[in-house]
Parts: structure tokens; sequence; C-alpha cells
């Protein structure tokens, strides 16, 4: 089966996604994220989960799960660390 994302529109989707959660002193959701950014509305949660995952792999992105809401949320490591977060190893 054919990738429905070319090179370039995949490396677009993950900038996007590393942009909105760079600006962002809070962890978000997939629905948070996708909703800061127009180029991200309307992507499923299975390819924004693909794309996070892509992310967290090159070490750029964090995640856990809220333990309130029962739902993933992700935060970028520069945020982390410029909150007093130590980088664990």
């Amino acid at each position: 089966m054919a990738n429905k994302y070319s090179k370039a529109q995949n490396e677009q989707l993950i900038a996007a996604a590393l942009d909105v959660l760079e600006e962002s002193p809070i962890a978000l959701t997939i629905s948070d994220i996708c909703v800061r950014r127009p180029s991200l509305a309307g992507q499923t949660n299975q390819k924004m989960s693909r794309i996070l995952n892509e992310l967290i792999e090159y070490g750029f992105v964090r995640k856990s799960v809220n333990k309130q809401t029962k739902r993933m949320m992700y935060m970028s490591v520069n945020q982390l660390t410029s909150q007093g977060y130590k980088e664990e190893n």
C-alpha cells in the first residue's frame, strides 16, 4: 500500500507538531496540538500518534498519561528543561 503522505508532507507535519509543543508551557493532548495549527487540523489521532512517536524517538518530546483523564499528554523536552525538570539517563 502506498504511503498517503510524501516525505516532505510528513516533515511539515512533524515540524508543525514540534512547533506547537515548543510554544506550550503545559503538556498537550493530540487534539490540543491539532487545534493550535491549521496545518494539523483534520489529522487523525493515528497519524498524529505516529508523528509524535517520531519526535519521541528523536528525543524532542516526552509523553505521559494524565492520571485524571487517562489521556496521553505530550510536552517538548526544551519546555521541560526550561521549567527545571532534569533529563533522565
